[in-house]
């Protein structure tokens, strides 16, 4: 629920501008951000990491009826790591959401963490798209997403389409 407003004390005007200074800075550099939280400015100096290596994911995304079903959704999926607040690193995290998508349309925003798709826990991109495939192919319409925003969690049932 943090909104980051400066990065090394240069402020930040919106997403794409964090991401261009950030991709500058090298895992393991510290850096520091300035925050709005409850209604404050905070800073914190943090280390930059990096992203954990997804090689299901990699081989997933050339099976085309698979990311045709999750793109059918709207939506972009990264691995989440520990975002989801879980052992284990469980969830996904959404990295963008199509304007007038399902997902959309249903309140997923970017940066929401997936946790589970119809009762199973999800840990990466791949595992949604495997998921939705086999709901896909049991011949339901729906499936139903734990999702986490902030510090609440809610399900949200999204309609699904025969690829």
């Amino acid at each position: 629920g943090d909104a980051i407003i400066a990065v090394n004390q240069n402020q930040v005007n919106g997403p794409r501008e964090l991401v261009k200074m950030i991709a500058n800075v090298k895992p393991g550099e510290k850096i520091e951000l300035t925050v709005f939280r409850d209604g404050s400015k905070i800073s914190r100096t943090v280390k930059i990491g990096k992203l954990p290596s997804d090689d299901k994911r990699a081989t997933l995304i050339k099976a085309k009826p698979k990311k045709k079903k999750l793109a059918s959704l709207g939506l972009s999926l990264s691995p989440a790591g520990n975002a989801g607040g879980q052992a284990g690193g469980t969830g996904v995290v959404v990295s963008s959401v199509e304007v007038d998508g399902p997902a959309s349309r249903k309140g997923i925003k970017r940066g929401d963490v997936i946790l589970e798709v119809s009762g199973t826990v999800v840990s990466t991109p791949g595992d949604v798209e495997n998921r939705i495939a086999k709901i896909t192919d049991s011949g339901k319409k729906t499936a139903l997403f734990l999702v986490k925003s902030g510090r609440s969690k809610r399900f949200i049932a999204l309609p699904l389409r025969k690829a």
